[in-house]
């Protein structure tokens, strides 16, 4: 089915950025605010530590002691760290979250950090629900991180980290400047990636204490498949990330496994046409099409394949609705694309799919030239068919 319209205008590249791109950016202003919450919060766990080292000086067990003193650094990641933060389609329930990784540097010891986990999440969360009652915030503690709940808009999550004393310094030259080196596609050092077997992640359960998991890795796959595909892949995510936030008001495919599921078809794309998508919404179309095959099976982490990432902690009826709802994607996007018999009914199936965040501006709707159309499918490469047998001629 060849794509009959093409939506450039409408998705990213209309003046005066009325375009749906736009629609889906936090503001400037929730943007500094963002930063300097994350600012205040830093710096009240610094303080804090610093404040617990002149308390323990002369008293306290040696496991205080020990916590005392170490120094908490912090790694932005998730979704305002990849450049895919959107502004939420429904709020409430949904929110603008940013994650903040708090890393305390430690010694390791048989494969196991040597500071009580239980002591210091007490230790963080007494100084994170004071900072919360003097700003008239909401806390939440969560299975892997500490919530501070801003506003009716904005949350953030704080997961807790342990890593290994020599690899401490690597993190702490880079810390400040991560989120704009990434957002602007430039590559982070190599050393300041940590052995992903050596980061650790303090769980909110008696049952489990300390677990190996090091986010750096999946962010660091996906600078790379962001270098790979300039800029696009990066909006494509949004835009499909947008579809899933219009489409259910909580739950629906988790972030990670919709930007997983669309750079394996820019992958793909590239592979079989040794060539880029031409725009964001021949990439849209494709990365729609490809959905459902990817959500019939199982969608693994890309740095770990050992990890299942969907269905993961799914119940059999958010499993049939998901896989459901992807399967109408589909064919409501072919049917904007390919199938509308004019650009007025075309502009009415996007909105339709996304919400009224499209704009409603028919006129950007753009017939795709035939020639340009077929252009754009994908190279199939067949194998080449045997040459005939001759008959062999037998002597009279």
């Amino acid at each position: 089915m060849i794509q009959r319209y093409k939506i450039p205008k409408l998705l990213h590249t209309a003046p005066e950025r009325e375009h749906f791109l736009n629609e889906l950016t936090i503001s400037k202003t929730e943007h500094t605010q963002l930063k300097e919450i994350r600012k205040l919060i830093r710096s009240t766990l610094r303080r804090g530590f610093r404040g617990l080292r002149e308390q323990v000086k002369s008293s306290g067990s040696d496991e205080l002691q020990y916590i005392s003193k170490l120094t908490p650094k912090f790694w932005t990641q998730g979704s305002f760290i990849y450049g895919t933060l959107n502004d939420p389609a429904q709020c409430p329930p949904q929110q603008i979250d940013l994650d903040d990784g708090v890393y305390f540097p430690m010694d390791i010891v048989e494969e196991s950090p040597v500071a009580a986990k239980r002591v210091l999440l007490s230790l963080v969360e007494q100084m994170l629900k004071s900072l919360c009652t003097l700003q008239g915030w909401g806390f939440e503690t969560k299975p892997t991180c500490f919530r501070l709940k801003i506003n009716h808009r904005i949350h953030i999550d704080l997961p807790v980290y342990a890593i290994p004393q020599d690899r401490y310094l690597a993190l702490q030259s880079h810390m400040q400047a991560n989120e704009s080196l990434f957002a602007d596609g430039i590559s982070f050092h190599e050393e300041v990636f940590l052995d992903p077997e050596k980061v650790y992640l303090a769980m909110h359960d008696d049952n489990e204490h300390w677990k190996s998991s090091d986010p750096m890795e999946l962010q660091r796959w996906f600078e790379n498949e962001c270098q790979l595909h300039p800029r696009r892949l990066r909006r494509v995510c949004r835009y499909v990330k947008a579809w899933r936030d219009f489409t259910w008001e909580a739950g629906g495919p988790s972030s990670i496994t919709l930007m997983v599921a669309a750079a394996e078809t820019f992958d793909q794309h590239l592979n079989e046409s040794l060539d880029h998508f031409s725009t964001d919404c021949q990439a849209l179309l494709a990365v729609a099409r490809a959905m459902p095959a990817q959500f019939a099976e199982q969608i693994r982490n890309p740095v770990d394949t050992s990890e299942v990432m969907f269905p993961r902690g799914t119940s059999d009826n958010e499993l049939r609705d998901i896989r459901e709802k992807i399967d109408a994607f589909k064919q409501d996007v072919e049917i904007a694309l390919c199938q509308a018999l004019t650009s007025e009914s075309s502009l009415v199936q996007l909105r339709k799919i996304f919400g009224s965040r499209i704009p409603n501006r028919p006129e950007w709707v753009e017939i795709f030239q035939i020639a340009a159309a077929v252009r754009s499918l994908p190279v199939k490469q067949h194998k080449l068919p045997d040459p005939p047998k001759t008959k062999t001629m037998k002597s009279a």
